[in-house]
């Protein structure tokens, strides 16, 4: 092959929010004299002061693979979990049958380690809302998360947000939201807006 498999994703030194459900990367070319193409996927910690490529000649495997068959893989939840703020090396192999066809660079990556109250936050659910009826959620540090299927093309939607804990809620806030047409994932802060309790 003129050149070797070239990694994609997960990106060289990125923090990721979340682990990676996918580790993608392009086949070697030309990819033409290759007809038994498959791939060894070989992911390990990198640990302190040491270099990413000594990771992966010194370290035992993370996770490995010898029979990817595509030029990606996907990472499952039931496989082991990748630990925040820890860097990963990972390396992807090609073999056309038992011949070498060329091996990329190591790139890294690791998660991004949240605070607590942000992950409180990511863990709040998303209310769906509705025309008629009110729902009730927790806004975790004033966050506010909706989640609106748009069918009918409208452009934003009107909220009334008001305390249930409460006797009366005539000062509730109204919030006027853009949205597109579809699925609307809304993250809205209404700490400004009505009197809360940090956590």
């Amino acid at each position: 092959p003129l050149s070797p498999p070239m990694l994609l994703f997960p990106v060289d030194s990125s923090v990721l929010e979340t682990a990676p459900s996918q580790f993608s990367w392009t086949p070697p070319t030309p990819a033409a004299l290759l007809n038994r193409l498959h791939y060894e996927v070989l992911i390990t910690e990198v640990q302190p002061f040491q270099l990413a490529t000594e990771a992966m000649s010194e370290n035992l495997p993370f996770f490995s693979t010898d029979e990817a068959p595509n030029n990606f893989i996907t990472y499952s939840g039931a496989q082991q979990v990748f630990e925040k703020d820890k860097w990963y090396a990972w390396q992807v192999t090609a073999r056309d049958g038992n011949n070498y066809a060329g091996k990329s660079e190591t790139w890294v990556f690791k998660i991004a380690k949240q605070n607590p109250v942000q992950e409180i936050i990511n863990a709040t659910p998303y209310i769906q809302l509705k025309k008629n009826g009110a729902e009730k959620t927790i806004a975790a540090n004033g966050m506010l998360r909706f989640y609106y299927l748009n069918q009918m093309g409208d452009t934003a939607v009107t909220l009334r947000v008001a305390d249930i804990t409460e006797k009366r809620n005539d000062d509730a806030a109204k919030l006027l939201l853009p949205v597109v047409r579809g699925e609307n994932y809304i993250q809205k802060d209404i700490s400004k807006l009505i009197k809360i309790q940090e956590l």
